[in-house]
């Protein structure tokens, strides 16, 4: 009897092979190396845009704060001025508003000078000589308890590219101007002070600054300053600047527009009161109209990636005009 061998099913199936596996595994292992870098760009990518976004939002809210104030300011610099050499022609009219007529006409001053503003003694130091308030003579001087920045009734600050010097007029319950009396009637004004300081907490070669505001207000209650501000004490606004530098290599944030010759001013160099070269600069404070302010603000991601953001903004006054200050003319 003749028995068929039966042949076995198993040797005809075709499995893959150990090369085939390995080249299988190994593209799938490329396709997931490409799909992990590229979600660690994508994540990347994503800190870096937040990380913008959020100078971005820190920068323009800032500017915004500032530009409220600036549209509310009365003027650049303060108001109440330096105290004159009675040989200037300008000596005999008090700073701030004042109704003695004899004034402005025995100083030899038009009334064009008046309404134009270049009769009004007006400084780029706060606090000024002639600052009855905050001055030498001030009234307020034992309500600051200590000075920021280094400032003070000796150590005015400067208007410049690191600092501004706003000041704000105050208003009543009904809307009407606020004003002060003693032997004048002067108007009632909230100054802030902006000044861009060295950020010394953060270390490394680069230079960081933040941006602080600190305000002093109106005497005898007449203030209108936010509740949360303690006079004379500081708040940081912005941090992380990097820039701008002038040539000098000086921080330089703030410039100043000229309404009369559209000159945009930086320096106040030699603004140091009568006397002195720099005065009639001083004088044409009161056709300051605008303020421009530029920052460079640097962040760092997780992976350490830096971004350098610039923002730059243009404020104007609303009202700069100094001819309400003087009082009515003659």
């Amino acid at each position: 009897m003749h028995i068929k061998k039966a042949k076995s099913s198993i040797r005809k199936c075709r499995g893959e092979t150990m090369i085939s596996l390995l080249v299988s595994t190994s593209i799938s292992a490329f396709v997931a190396a490409a799909m992990l870098g590229l979600m660690s760009m994508n994540v990347s990518e994503s800190h870096k845009l937040y990380n913008r976004a959020d100078n971005l939002v820190a920068g323009v809210t800032a500017l915004d704060k500032m530009g409220r104030l600036v549209r509310m300011a009365r003027n650049i610099g303060d108001i109440q001025g330096n105290i004159l050499p009675t040989s200037d022609s300008y000596a005999g009219v008090p700073p701030g508003n004042t109704t003695d007529t004899f004034a402005i006409s025995g100083s030899n001053i038009t009334v064009d000078q008046v309404e134009n503003g270049d009769a009004v003694s007006i400084s780029a130091k706060f606090p000024s000589v002639g600052d009855p308030y905050y001055g030498p003579n001030g009234t307020q001087n034992g309500t600051i308890a200590s000075w920021p920045w280094g400032g003070g009734i000796n150590v005015p600050y400067l208007l410049g590219q690191d600092t501004l010097v706003l000041q704000v007029p105050t208003f009543d319950a009904n809307g009407f101007p606020n004003s002060v009396q003693n032997m004048q009637t002067l108007p009632a004004l909230d100054t802030y002070v902006y000044k861009v300081v060295q950020d010394f907490t953060r270390a490394g070669p680069t230079k960081y600054y933040q941006l602080q505001l600190a305000v002093f207000p109106a005497p005898n209650g007449l203030s209108n300053k936010p509740s949360g501000l303690v006079a004379g004490k500081p708040i940081t606004i912005l941090s992380g600047i990097v820039g701008p530098y002038d040539a000098n290599g000086n921080i330089a944030t703030f410039q100043y527009v000229n309404s009369s010759t559209n000159i945009v001013q930086t320096n106040f160099d030699n603004a140091g009161g009568a006397g002195t070269t720099g005065y009639e600069n001083e004088l044409d404070l009161v056709l300051f109209s605008g303020v421009i302010a530029n920052f460079q603000i640097m962040s760092k991601d997780a992976a350490n990636h830096v971004s350098v953001l610039p923002i730059r903004s243009e404020m104007y006054l609303r009202n700069n005009a100094s001819a309400s200050i003087m009082g009515p003319a003659p």
